[in-house]
């Protein structure tokens, strides 16, 4: 398994933006397809075969990244790889200069949610409801 930068916030190709949308569509079909360009994306792939993406949306003006979405085929879970695109997200955050990630999961992700915490994460209530209502927030403070 390898986990491959396909894309930066001033560059995604094409064909990568189409691997990424036929894998959002798969992973989250009852949901819109999330804003693929400005953002930093991964794709872990087995051989040549895409089974997991994710994307980290910077906000420079406030020194913020947002860890976007995340997916992994239902056959490739349990093998840590939210994780590993969690620490490689984190890895550009950190060489950027960001001072703080945000993130949302869903109440029902629980998988994700236990994810995040084991990733240092803390959950923390926002100004606003910025993301999906019902969702737990996600925050972890970098570089300080």
């Amino acid at each position: 398994m390898r986990i491959k930068l396909v894309a930066t916030p001033d560059s995604l190709d094409k064909d990568i933006k189409d691997v990424l949308d036929s894998l959002d569509k798969e992973l989250f079909y009852d949901s819109p397809l999330c804003q693929k360009y400005g953002s930093w994306w991964w794709i872990a792939y087995d051989g040549e075969k895409p089974v997991a993406f994710a994307g980290l949306t910077p906000y420079p003006v406030n020194k913020t990244v947002f860890l976007s979405r995340c997916g992994v085929i239902k056959s490739y879970r349990g093998l840590g790889l939210q994780r590993k695109l969690i620490k490689k997200r984190e890895a550009i955050a950190i060489k950027e200069g960001y001072s703080r990630i945000i993130t949302y999961t869903s109440y029902d992700n629980i998988k994700s949610a236990n994810n995040l915490i084991g990733c240092g994460y803390k959950l923390y209530t926002p100004k606003w409801w910025w993301g999906v209502r019902n969702s737990y927030y996600f925050i972890k403070h970098i570089n300080q």
